[in-house]
């Protein structure tokens, strides 16, 4: 009898035992951070020098950021956002095709401005500020070009890109 009790006493404990170890709980987190995309969009003015006559002696051309070319930076409120931009050759390929001319370049020298005049380098962090329910922050670009005494007649073209991200 006392081995009985003592055989029902160990099934009783072990059975606990075993019921307890079956069970093991443990909690996670689940997150999502939902934010508006970026976007980048041109506003107003342009990066036009307009005619420029050859006279033989190194001109500098410039146009002040406020007066080139604006873009609008959208997304989520209050997030920071990097700004990049290029230096530009421009070409004056296609017109010395047309003319059978001298083919030559010139390089653009970008100035890019923050709305409240700080000067940006290509990589620079900014924060937008909140407008409504988004974030923008508006950019200026302007620049120089530096035409030396015997450059080249021609339309000199090139393509500047602006591109920003999170």
């Amino acid at each position: 009898m006392q081995k009985l009790i003592l055989f029902i006493a160990i099934l009783i404990f072990s059975s606990e035992f075993i019921y307890s170890q079956r069970t093991s709980t443990i909690s996670g987190e689940a997150t999502a951070n939902l934010i508006y995309p970026i976007s980048l969009k041109a506003g107003m003015g342009d990066l036009d020098f307009g005619e420029i006559i050859l006279t033989g002696v190194p001109i500098v051309k410039s146009i002040k950021p406020k007066a080139g070319k604006e873009f609008i930076i959208q997304g989520q409120k209050g997030r920071s956002v990097t700004v990049y931009y290029n230096k530009v050759l421009l070409d004056n390929y296609e017109w010395a095709s047309k003319f059978n001319s001298k083919f030559s370049r010139l390089e653009f020298y970008p100035d890019v401005i923050l709305e409240n005049n700080r000067r940006l380098k290509s990589g620079d962090n900014i924060n937008l500020k909140t407008v409504g329910s988004l974030g923008e922050a508006r950019i200026y670009v302007g620049g120089e070009i530096k035409i030396n005494a015997t450059q080249p007649i021609g339309n000199y073209r090139g393509l500047f890109i602006v591109s920003v991200a999170y």
